[in-house]
């Protein structure tokens, strides 16, 4: 059998992630923890939703041994395979991958100012196989 690169996306919920931004405040939403599948190459979409208002909105990506890094601030400028979507009526923000690559393996941390939501996206390299089953659901 033929064996494809997968990438996974975890939604997991951050205790931890308070010492991170000393100068946000932080909140933390959800405990939930999603799992989603994306062949390498194809588009990914991350989403965090919040509440109350909010006066920016950020992406950071920390990769493994290293701290956080600003990826992606709503006014920011578009690259070729990253962009900010912001749906102010559903009170929501996307991180659009457009074509995911396992470098983007690492933590995704959505963040707002004055507030941060506790979702996080971790990104992984998984071998696949046709013969295993994978429970996927929505990051919402």
């Amino acid at each position: 059998m033929k064996e494809e690169e997968k990438i996974s996306f975890i939604n997991q919920h951050l205790h931890w992630s308070l010492s991170l931004f000393s100068s946000f405040k932080w909140l933390c939403l959800s405990g939930v923890s999603y799992v989603m599948m994306a062949l390498e190459g194809h588009p990914v979409t991350l989403t965090c939703k919040y509440s109350g208002s909010v006066q920016l909105l950020f992406w950071y990506q920390q990769e493994s041994s290293s701290s956080a890094q600003l990826l992606m601030a709503e006014y920011s400028e578009e690259t070729e395979r990253f962009s900010f979507r912001h749906n102010k009526t559903r009170k929501e923000f996307h991180l659009q991958i457009s074509s995911a690559a396992v470098s983007d393996s690492a933590v995704y941390y959505c963040a707002l100012q004055p507030t941060v939501t506790g979702n996080s996206k971790t990104l992984y390299k998984n071998l696949w196989n046709e013969n295993i089953n994978y429970v996927t659901e929505d990051c919402y």
